[in-house]
């Protein structure tokens, strides 16, 4: 695979971050989000989540979302749900036979939650616990829809793994939180390449 301009454009990629990769030599996509990692973690994610896979793209966000559990679990100590997300997310990712048998009407009640959380996000975007439950509601939503919903899946991806990054580096204060989830999907993308 090689990235290209005609490549981010078709993914709809932002005006900056195709300026910015016009002006650079690479297109191999290890190389790429390499180099973006030291100028632009939102644009090294996004396209993180453009060369994964459905089950890569799952697996990622799953691994932001349990970064969020040390720090969530010392702040709020009796707050639960978060761990529930992602342990029902890694029940679903093992079982995708039990996701092909859901139907499609548990898939958009599942998707639609995930957005009515997200708009909760935005109104109250101090409350960082929220954060940290967002990244983790992401996983088990892209679980849940791994079968039957892919195009959803990128966009649920994207937002979790944003989240679970602005929550380990504002509450956890762990400015390398991002860094360590974007090399985790360099990891999970060179694994499929072999």
């Amino acid at each position: 695979m090689e990235i290209s301009i005609n490549w981010l454009e078709k993914r709809r990629a932002n005006k900056s971050l195709i300026d910015w990769f016009g002006d650079q030599p690479e297109r191999d996509p290890v190389k790429v989000v390499n180099s973006i990692m030291k100028k632009n973690h939102n644009w090294a994610n996004w396209l993180m989540i453009k060369i994964l896979d459905e089950k890569q793209q799952i697996k990622y966000v799953l691994y932001a979302a349990e970064k969020v559990l040390p720090i969530l679990k010392e702040k709020n100590p009796d707050d639960y749900k978060a761990c529930e997300y992602i342990e029902s997310a890694k029940r679903r990712l093992k079982d995708a036979e039990f996701i092909v048998g859901e139907n499609e009407k548990s898939s958009e009640i599942i998707y639609d939650n995930f957005l009515e959380y997200m708009k909760l996000i935005c109104k109250y975007q101090g409350y960082m616990t929220l954060y940290a439950e967002g990244a983790a509601r992401a996983a088990f939503t892209a679980a849940a829809m791994y079968i039957g919903f892919a195009e959803y899946i990128e966009n649920v991806a994207l937002e979790g793994v944003r989240l679970a990054g602005v929550y380990c580096d504002s509450i956890g204060n762990d400015k390398n939180a991002m860094l360590d989830i974007l090399n985790y999907g360099l990891q999970l993308y060179t694994d499929n390449c072999k």
